[in-house]
């Protein structure tokens, strides 16, 4: 594990072919690599030690590897390459979501060259099961590849009375959707009122990724699992 601390660079221009990442190799940081890097399969390339800006002063080609991003709504890893994109073979774009993702464009990857290759050389991974879609796009006009969150998330009550009143995913139907029975989405917003409140003791099964949660009940919610 190849990492760039913040305050400093790595010059890898003097290698032949540039700085090559293959099997169990990761090369990760806040700050500049000076030369071409080449992320072949089994390979990640990760801006940040958490959520952070990696400079390639040079040409990225990326072919079979994985970028891992972290991201929320305010944030995320990017990687600029102030030389030339290339996407070759399939390569992953892996996300840790931080926080639920509303809808909207966050880049991942600025170029200031050229391109070759496209987003069908690109595979999308860890995003949550949702009622939003993510997508990977290239943005012709700003050079970057983006991911697009669209659709509409559910807005959910809180009714509760099923398999111990769990708040699971994709699941239980424990909550009202318009009135009908539903089950809950990553990304959906949550209310809990008076109308669940004879099922106030809420098990939280899992990994939950919810969009806002609103609390507005004369009776006390507890959370717990």
């Amino acid at each position: 594990h190849l990492s760039v601390p913040a305050g400093s660079a790595l010059d890898v221009s003097a290698m032949a072919g540039g700085l090559v990442l293959g099997t169990g190799q990761k090369l990760s940081g806040n700050r500049t690599i000076v030369g071409n890097v080449t992320v072949n399969a089994g390979a990640t390339l990760s801006a940040g030690a958490s959520v952070g800006l990696l400079t390639l002063a040079g040409n990225l080609t990326l072919n079979g590897g994985t970028n891992s991003v972290e991201i929320s709504e305010l944030t995320n890893d990017v990687v600029n390459v102030t030389g030339n994109l290339t996407l070759s073979g399939v390569s992953t774009i892996n996300l840790t979501l931080l926080a639920s993702l509303p809808v909207g464009t966050y880049p991942l990857i600025k170029y200031a060259g050229t391109i070759s290759g496209s987003v069908a050389n690109l595979q999308l991974a860890g995003y949550p099961l949702s009622r939003l879609s993510a997508a990977l796009s290239h943005n012709v006009g700003s050079k970057s590849i983006d991911l697009v969150i669209s659709g509409t998330s559910g807005a959910l009550v809180w009714q509760g009375g099923l398999n111990g009143n769990a708040w699971d995913v994709a699941s239980t139907t424990n909550w009202l959707n318009g009135g009908s029975p539903d089950y809950f989405l990553n990304g959906d917003g949550v209310t809990f009122n008076d109308a669940g409140a004879a099922n106030n003791g809420v098990n939280l099964v899992g990994a939950l990724s919810a969009g806002p949660v609103a609390v507005n009940a004369v009776a006390d919610y507890t959370f717990g699992g």
